[in-house]
């Protein structure tokens, strides 16, 4: 196919295909006739200098609507690729390399589950940078430097909960008495000594036996083992019925003392007299005793009206 000028252009609407996209000189056309269309269909083939190769754009088999691109209006630099913006307009705009966003690089980021990892410097983002639904507590606690600020931000304490001693508040290596105390045997349960905090004791369970008709059943009796000092826990022996064989002279101390505690303990003498010794404090109905006879059986009832030996009252009798 020839070149043609401007003026034969109609004869160009229908090429044949293979035909070489035509040359139009529109130097010496008329303004009216530089306004005809140019319709190619197929390839468009764009030769080298020997006519033996070309290069082609194709468009696809259909579209569903007109569609332009208009290019930019000059030439962009080097390393730059063309853009659109969505509606047709095409510029120049430096292409990606598959590195890292800049600082200077602006706009939302939006990372899927499965998307790629991405690093951000430290002190480039925090709190401050964050909105939506985070409350400044939220924030707060991502702000703490280590997990001892964020325990402290959270009110626990600055000290790890597990292990770290005997501090009120948290829980001491092995034992704390304050949460379960050491020891106890089996069978035994925990009572609450007093009215302050972790004052927990291990206790007996009281053993009772049947009791006569329009009784309350009675405490069996135990044994409390003798030593020159016994200290009376009334946590553990409130309502209870305990013997003391003695073998030597006997000193009472106490601890756990309550509103309402009770205890009656049973004294036998060995085959010496022994001296009795009580806290300075109790209240005894009739005399205080100052010893116990030889082989005599005496009792000892104890009733605390307080926390303190000044609010026990003691009765004693004695084997005649």
């Amino acid at each position: 196919m020839a070149n043609r000028k401007i003026s034969d252009l109609t004869a160009l609407t229908a090429p044949a295909p293979g035909d070489y996209l035509p040359i139009v000189d529109i130097s010496e056309a008329a303004a009216a006739d530089k306004n005809k269309r140019i319709t190619v269909e197929g390839l468009q083939r764009y030769y080298d200098s020997d006519a033996s190769h070309y290069v082609a754009f194709s468009a696809p088999a259909t579209v569903s609507a007109n569609l332009t691109w208009t290019l930019p209006a000059a030439d962009g630099t080097s390393g730059q690729v063309l853009s659109t913006d969505g509606a047709g307009v095409l510029s120049w705009v430096t292409g990606g390399g598959g590195g890292g966003v800049t600082d200077g690089d602006k706009g939302d980021i939006t990372v899927s589950g499965s998307g790629a990892t991405w690093t951000i410097d430290a002190g480039v983002v925090d709190t401050s940078n964050l909105g939506g639904d985070i409350t400044t507590a939220g924030k707060a606690l991502l702000d703490d430097a280590d997990a001892a600020a964020q325990r402290t931000t959270l009110g626990l304490g600055g000290a790890a909960l597990l292990n770290v001693g005997t501090t009120t508040g948290t829980v001491a290596a092995g034992d704390d008495s304050r949460l379960v105390p050491a020891g106890g045997t089996t069978g035994q349960f925990l009572r609450k000594s007093s009215g302050t905090d972790y004052d927990d004791n291990w206790s007996d369970l009281p053993t009772r036996t049947t009791a006569a008709a329009g009784t309350l059943p009675a405490t069996s009796y135990a044994a409390i083992t003798y030593a020159a000092s016994v200290a009376l826990d009334l946590a553990v022996l409130d309502g209870q019925y305990r013997t003391i064989s003695l073998t030597g002279d006997l000193t009472f101390t106490t601890s756990n003392l309550a509103t309402g505690r009770t205890v009656v303990i049973r004294i036998i003498a060995d085959a010496s007299q022994r001296t009795l010794t009580f806290p300075t404090d109790w209240k005894f109905i009739g005399t205080k005793p100052a010893n116990i006879a030889a082989s005599k059986t005496g009792v000892l009832s104890l009733t605390f009206f307080g926390s303190l030996d000044s609010d026990c009252v003691a009765a004693w009798g004695v084997q005649g």
